[in-house]
């Protein structure tokens, strides 16, 4: 069984991307990957610099290198996300794809974070006060940034071996639940006989 899920034919995307047009040809174009990747990587370590270093606790009020930052990666991702869903033939495709519906509830998530949250704050400030933007309720709302890290996921792509490993703890994850339940059980019978076989000793 491990045999056949590490054997199974490859899912390529590309398979529903149209055959014509200029969205496909940026989509399915090597280097256009490859800055992907790169700029995931580069996310991933901002986040942790912002993290480290952003010590403001508002949404908009952030120095303006961080905030310049997250726009970068919030209009670089969304671009991405636009490409790939104009290059597919038939757009109901989209969803069938388990990385974009992957990649579209991050960028909701980020576009939400970076662009409407700053809006919204900065109106609903003016007539509740500066001291919103120390709420518990905000600081919860800034680490769903911490969702972004969930984009290094993609990077596995390069590591075919990972893919590899990944599938094999998968498949193997059954047998080593029934294995978990089983030892359980016989560790559950034996106390209960024990239990009855030491009633009434010092045991």
């Amino acid at each position: 069984e491990v045999r056949k899920a590490i054997a199974r034919p490859v899912y390529d995307v590309m398979d529903f991307y149209s055959e014509a047009g200029c969205f496909q040809k940026i989509a399915r174009h090597p280097i256009f990957e490859y800055v992907t990747l790169a700029i995931i990587f580069v996310n991933a370590v901002w986040i942790a610099v912002d993290t480290e270093l952003n010590i403001d606790s508002g949404v908009s009020s952030s120095d303006v290198v961080f905030v310049a930052a997250d726009n970068f990666f919030c209009s670089y991702f969304l671009l991405e996300l636009l490409v790939r869903f104009f290059a597919f033939d038939q757009k109901r495709n989209v969803f069938k794809d388990g990385w974009f519906a992957f990649d579209f509830a991050l960028v909701v998530l980020m576009t939400v974070e970076t662009w409407i949250l700053p809006l919204l704050f900065s109106i609903w400030v003016e007539d509740s006060g500066p001291n919103l933007g120390d709420s518990t309720l905000l600081k919860t709302i800034r680490l769903v940034r911490v969702t972004r890290m969930a984009r290094m996921a993609k990077l596995l792509r390069c590591v075919p071996e990972l893919i590899i490993v990944i599938k094999g703890i998968g498949v193997a994850l059954r047998s080593v639940m029934y294995t978990w339940i089983l030892m359980v059980g016989i560790i559950y019978v034996f106390a209960i006989a024990f239990r009855q076989l030491t009633y009434g000793t010092d045991l």
